[in-house]
């Protein structure tokens, strides 16, 4: 069982638009209606801010803080990375229920309130990438429902899709996580330093998951929202997850960003002087400390292929180019491999 990252995205944004096929709510509606404060961009107060506008990443709110990184990781990891990398922790209660911290977060004079939580983007025209839209999202559908993250997403998700080896905590089943490491010079160097154990706030990202389960969330997608005779959510709410609403290039090779899943090239690209092509499709890519995932599909008229590819090893602290590169290549290769299987599936 790996951290997912970020692939933990589409489904919470499952879970958001399996309640609007239910009623309880409407991507368009403003997402204070669902919040015990409200939500408004200092820049553009007479501009509504949608629970549309927080999946699709164009709320206006900026990407991730330090008082947001500190709060949502548990204080292990935190300590860790304070000690051993010179990480700067700003002052936090990470017993605050998350509620009372999106509010201390988001809200004027609230205690973790600063300027740059929201960026110069008027919500609803561009992208930016938002990881405290995804937590907003968690907190919606806790308030709507009635129930914990944890109860909703095993209720309604995992239980459904057979997805046996997907929790939210380490200690849930101990024996069987990827132990996290960090590299901390180039990859030829083959140096890893191993990291704590750590659980995360579970939002934007804080899922941990197999290749085998996440292949059943990435089959139902691929069939229509339906894997062995369970329809997760309608074939019409699947088409408004993938259909892409917004431009982006928050990474290398991204063109586009759907309701919580991410669009690829459609051509081939060049990073650091490696080729990679990634076949336009459709999904997301999770990182934390000390893991890098990958989970992406090509939907195709008769089915699909896809490519999953969890590691346990980041270089989250500084970025650098080979070992980026070295990722998208072999990525490029596993999709490439996928595609030749897919065709020769075809020809039988």
């Amino acid at each position: 069982m790996y951290n997912i990252g970020s692939i933990t995205k589409p489904i919470i944004a499952t879970g958001i638009l399996q309640l609007h096929e239910r009623g309880l709510i409407s991507l368009d509606d403003e997402v204070g209606n669902y919040l015990p404060f409200p939500l408004i961009h200092p820049a553009y107060p007479d501009k509504p801010i949608t629970i549309r506008m927080l999946l699709s990443h164009q709320s206006g709110l900026n990407h991730t803080t330090i008082p947001q990184e500190a709060y949502f990781h548990n204080e292990d990891i935190i300590e860790w990375m304070v000690e051993k990398r010179g990480w700067t922790v700003a002052e936090h209660d990470s017993e605050m229920p998350l509620g009372e911290f999106l509010e201390n977060y988001l809200v004027p004079e609230g205690l973790y309130y600063s300027a740059d939580i929201w960026s110069s983007v008027e919500p609803g025209t561009e992208f930016v990438y938002a990881n405290s839209g995804y937590y907003l999202l968690r907190y919606i559908i806790e308030n709507v429902t009635g129930q914990s993250i944890n109860e909703y997403l095993q209720e309604n998700i995992l239980n459904p899709l057979g997805m046996t080896n997907t929790g939210f905590h380490f200690s849930d089943a101990p024996e069987k996580q990827a132990t996290p490491y960090l590299r901390i010079f180039d990859i030829l160097s083959k140096t890893n330093i191993k990291l704590p154990n750590y659980d995360k706030v579970i939002g934007a990202g804080g899922i941990r998951s197999t290749v085998p389960d996440l292949a059943r969330f990435m089959i139902t997608n691929l069939n229509n929202g339906q894997i062995n005779g369970t329809q997760l959510v309608m074939p019409e709410t699947v088409t408004v997850l993938h259909n892409q609403v917004v431009s982006s290039t928050a990474v290398t090779n991204m063109v586009s960003t759907g309701l919580g899943f991410d669009k690829l090239r459609d051509e081939p690209g060049q990073y650091w002087g490696y080729e990679y092509d990634m076949h336009g499709a459709l999904g997301h890519q999770g990182g934390d400390f000390g893991y890098t995932n990958e989970w992406w599909f090509v939907d195709k008229e008769q089915g699909g292929y896809g490519v999953i590819m969890l590691t346990n090893v980041n270089n989250h602290t500084h970025d650098e180019a080979l070992y980026f590169a070295t990722h998208y290549k072999i990525l490029t290769l596993l999709m490439d491999e996928a595609a030749s299987l897919y065709e020769q599936r075809l020809d039988r």
